[in-house]
């Protein structure tokens, strides 16, 4: 969904100056990479508002086709076929994020092994695993499949 930077500014004592680095959890972003979060924010908001409605309406019509003793088969395909492509990418990224983090804490465990032994070797597979899999939640979110 993205690739958002985060920064934290570092400032050094002697010549007051500060720089920016790069920082996994950092308070800061750029400008663009905000206002990208804020249109995909808005988008999963837009998309959940009118979900919102259309079940709201859904459910309205159940209860009048219940009355009437009909057949429910338009209703529930309908639910069927909602698609929600910006929640579904939302959704895809905090999963890839949180495999990202699994990621991180088994390559820190790898390197506290002896690259050659059969513990290293599994941990390195698992790394590598897990990256192709957050990286392919990243590619086909988007796409809705």
């Amino acid at each position: 969904m993205n690739n958002v930077k985060r920064y934290d500014a570092h400032t050094s004592i002697d010549d007051f100056k500060s720089d920016w680095h790069e920082v996994k959890d950092g308070p800061m972003v750029k400008h663009s990479d905000y206002e990208l979060l804020k249109q995909q924010f808005d988008a999963v908001v837009a998309e959940n508002v009118a979900l919102k409605k259309f079940c709201k309406n859904a459910a309205f019509d159940a209860d009048d086709i219940a009355e009437m003793g009909m057949e429910r088969g338009g209703f529930t395909d309908a639910l069927n076929d909602i698609n929600t492509p910006a929640t579904e990418a939302a959704l895809a990224e905090v999963e890839a994020k949180a495999i990202d983090g699994f990621a991180d804490m088994l390559g820190k465990l790898y390197q506290c092994e002896k690259p050659t032994t059969a513990r290293a070797k599994a941990f390195k597979h698992v790394v590598f695993l897990a990256v192709n899999y957050a990286k392919e939640l990243r590619e086909v979110a988007p796409n809705g499949n």
